[in-house]
């Protein structure tokens, strides 16, 4: 018997990609990835060199047209957190910004800053006897209930209670606020035709019982 040999089929054959080809592509990949995670890192660091100016600009270049160091000086300042003094030194900023990041963290901090000047962070305020915070409260309820308004007598004890507003409590706050607000309120109904607005005073975060003496 006859066997007949088939013919091979012809096609493509992938041919093996070397070692040196899949190392190449590895290395592309990584270069790519490793592009991508840092350029907005990159863009960061060329952000900070920029003056507001260019960075609020709704075409942003790469690079800054006009490199400065305000932006650093801003933060060692202190006057980026709105808080420091440009005038006592990186040092006194940097013990400020230490400071509120200790949280509820109780912290004391004694620095001797570039300018010679030695301080106690936080500067803690005194204690304060109850009972001459109840009195200065009691004037000034007093001195609102005059009829007609007394604006002098008020203000007396006005003045005397935003001195002492950092010992009062988030109820004592707001009586006070209210008696201002009617103190203007009645001096417009008897005709004022002057009157001064004033922001509100507001609690005190770091007010605690411990500042107040029974």
């Amino acid at each position: 018997m006859t066997q007949l040999a088939l013919p091979r089929r012809v096609g493509s054959r992938r041919r093996p990609v070397s070692k040196r080809a899949r190392k190449i592509g590895l290395n592309l990949l990584g270069l790519l990835v490793a592009l991508i995670t840092l350029f907005p890192i990159f863009f960061m660091v060329s952000t900070s060199f920029k003056p507001s100016g260019e960075i609020e600009t709704l075409n942003p270049h790469l690079l800054p047209s006009h490199p400065t160091l305000a932006n650093y000086r801003a933060v060692l300042d202190g006057t980026a957190a709105g808080e420091g003094d440009r005038s006592r030194g990186a040092r006194y900023n940097s013990a400020l910004k230490y400071l509120s990041s200790a949280g509820g963290t109780p912290t004391v901090i004694m620095l001797v800053s570039e300018d010679g000047m030695i301080n106690l962070l936080p500067d803690l305020r005194s204690r304060m006897h109850r009972a001459d915070l109840d009195a200065i409260l009691a004037d000034l309820r007093e001195a609102a209930a005059i009829d007609p308004v007394h604006a002098e007598r008020f203000y007396k004890a006005y003045r005397r209670i935003e001195a002492a507003a950092f010992y009062l409590s988030p109820d004592q706050i707001d009586e006070v606020n209210a008696l201002h607000a009617d103190h203007w309120e009645r001096r417009r109904a008897e005709g004022a035709s002057i009157w001064v607005n004033t922001a509100p005073l507001r609690p005190d975060p770091e007010m605690t019982d411990e500042y107040l003496i029974d």
